[in-house]
């Protein structure tokens, strides 16, 4: 432990060990579920002012990705929460103590000499004294707990020995807590990828069950509004579309789709039409089964050969095309497909 003139033992006051052992019980039960840092201060200050002298609390947490601490500091005045600007791990005395892991006290900040920005503003918040210790869990290290005292002296070496073991139930639950939001965070980004598979599945549904592109996009709709609010498709993109000859079947439409979802900032579909005029025309892909056409009405025989030309049922064509019956055979009318005679 660093010391900078600690009070004695005993010095402080009388504070026996039952009630320092009941205020320690008492913070571990209020802090286990803590998911807020301000309910978890309150509840410190709340456990701790009988048995401990502190002005103000300090929760430092370190961002070791940038080296740089976040702190925000609680005065039992009635002041509040300040969050402090963000600083370099080396440049304060919180720095220090996660960097060595040793509970740091200093008796008199107007003697402290190290880090004189850092003491400069404790001394600016009226603290004339006080004690750091390290927030660290079997998985890492999270920051650094501090309490500040308006008198000299305030700390004894007994106070920095309970203050450790408080120190290590709140890194704990100031460790759970951060998790539990970075747990959050990417539940939304796997909620996110999942409305996107979600979005291409139907997609490619409706993309082999519609043949008129005015109804493909209207049937595709629904889908990618959970995704991107657009209310107007513009003809110019809509006969772009009607006009390229998709050589690269229903997963290039696919695409150009998920490509309008990242453009589509407001209430227009904005379809990358440029990517489509530096493609070879219509006209060029004619001789062979390169249209949206031709390519559904290839998929509908394959999946008309695999089920042995049956229509209905569970295990029906329309079934495996995801489609009613009486919609795939007016699709079959539609492309010329009809049953081959038995031989």
């Amino acid at each position: 432990m660093e010391t900078a003139g600690a009070a004695p033992d005993g010095s402080s006051g009388p504070r026996s060990l039952v009630e320092r052992f009941q205020a320690l019980l008492a913070v571990a039960e209020s802090i286990t579920s803590c998911r807020d840092p301000e309910e978890l201060f309150r509840g410190l200050a709340r456990h701790l002012q009988r048995v401990v002298p502190f002005d103000g609390l300090g929760l430092v947490l370190l961002q070791p990705e940038r080296g740089v601490t976040s702190a925000r500091i609680l005065e039992t005045t009635g002041a509040g929460f300040t969050t402090l600007p963000e600083c370099p791990i080396d440049g304060t005395h919180s720095g220090w103590v996660i960097e060595t892991q040793q509970p740091l006290v200093v008796a008199d900040t107007a003697a402290e000499t190290r880090w004189p920005d850092a003491i400069a503003d404790l001394r600016e918040r009226g603290i004339v004294s006080f004690c750091s210790l390290p927030l660290t869990t079997a998985r890492r290290r999270v920051g650094a707990l501090g309490f500040g005292s308006r008198e000299p002296v305030a700390y004894t070496s007994l106070d920095v020995t309970f203050l450790g073991e408080v120190a290590k139930l709140v890194a704990v639950a100031v460790d759970n807590a951060l998790n539990f939001d970075e747990a959050q965070a990417t539940q939304r980004q796997l909620s996110t990828e999942r409305d996107h598979l979600r979005l291409l599945l139907d997609v490619t549904n409706a993309m082999v069950s519609k043949l008129d592109l005015p109804e493909l996009l209207d049937a595709i709709s629904v889908p990618l509004e959970r995704v991107i609010p657009f209310e107007v498709i513009p003809s110019e993109t809509l006969e772009a579309l009607r006009r390229y000859a998709w050589p690269g079947n229903v997963r290039e439409l696919a695409n150009l789709i998920e490509r309008a979802m990242i453009l589509s900032k407001g209430r227009t579909l904005e379809v990358p039409l440029a990517e489509l005029r530096r493609r070879r025309s219509r006209a060029d892909h004619e001789d062979g089964p390169a249209t949206l056409e031709a390519v559904e009405r290839m998929h509908i025989l394959r999946v008309l050969g695999e089920t042995n030309w049956t229509l209905g049922g569970p295990r029906g064509a329309a079934a495996r095309l995801g489609m009613k019956r009486t919609t795939l055979q007016s699709l079959m009318r539609r492309l010329g497909i009809t049953r081959p005679r038995a031989a």
